[in-house]
């Protein structure tokens, strides 16, 4: 807690040294949209940076213990980098700032075990936090057409990422690890064969007529064959906590051969 302390006390004073050092501007008219834009990109910014440096150095043993390092990296020091850049550089990557919200609330919750369907739930409540942040976006980064877009494509991507981490949920006894594979088994496999045609260009040439000219590109079409091997895997892992075992499967397509038809 102190390291924290000590971390957020000298952004603050950094962002004091940065803003004393402007030259005085005339003031401005108050009105709600400029507080509320001050507001995001630097109070709550600023705020949301103490709360992911308090996840880092929270999670970061429990991290390690589960072997989730770099997923745990990744994840919260890529949400402090958003937060950081919405103070110092505004614009640049705030667009970001609603996926880094989700992350930084729902991301915790995986380390207190609750099972796949209660973190269902919270991916839910994580993609809701971020449509609401992106429906009050103060900045105006995202236009009225990203506030139609952006919840849709963030809420896809955040829940299919977070709902792909629960493949690393115990089913004996909820915990959250990168469990060691002790097994592998091959279930089923068979080959499969794709066609594509595609055309590449030739030559350009130029016919003149009276005062028209007529360009035409020429293109020779080609066709060929790509052969995938694809297997069903069933893996099996041990729990790192209750040592039981649980499998799951999964299906891969590896390319072993292909051939130019013309």
């Amino acid at each position: 807690m102190k390291k924290i302390l000590i971390l957020f006390s000298l952004l603050l004073l950094f962002v004091a040294t940065v803003y004393a050092a402007e030259p005085p501007k005339e003031p401005e008219e108050f009105t709600w949209a400029n507080w509320l834009y001050f507001w995001r990109l630097h109070i709550e910014s600023i705020i949301l940076v103490g709360v992911s440096a308090w996840e880092y150095f929270t999670f970061r043993k429990e991290a390690e213990r589960r072997n989730k390092k770099l997923e745990f990296r990744i994840l919260v020091l890529g949400a402090m980098t958003i937060f950081l850049n919405c103070i110092f550089i505004a614009h640049k990557i705030s667009v970001l700032f609603p996926l880094a919200c989700g992350i930084l609330l729902v991301y915790p919750f995986y380390y207190r075990d609750l099972g796949v369907k209660k973190m269902k739930k919270w991916l839910w409540i994580g993609i809701a936090l971020m449509t609401l942040v992106i429906m009050t976006d103060p900045t105006r980064s995202m236009g009225i057409s990203g506030r139609i877009v952006l919840p849709i494509i963030y809420g896809l991507i955040f829940y299919f990422k977070g709902k792909s981490m629960l493949k690393d949920v115990c089913p004996h006894c909820n915990y959250y690890a990168n469990h060691p594979m002790i097994n592998e088994e091959v279930l089923e496999q068979h080959t499969k064969t794709e066609s594509t045609v595609y055309k590449t260009k030739d030559k350009t040439t130029k016919e003149t007529s009276g005062n028209t000219t007529v360009i035409t590109d020429h293109y020779t079409e080609h066709k060929s064959e790509s052969t995938y091997l694809i297997k069903r895997i069933r893996q099996t892992f041990e729990c790192d906590t209750c040592h039981q075992q649980f499998s799951r499967q999964i299906i891969t397509s590896d390319l072993i051969g292909g051939r130019q038809i013309y």
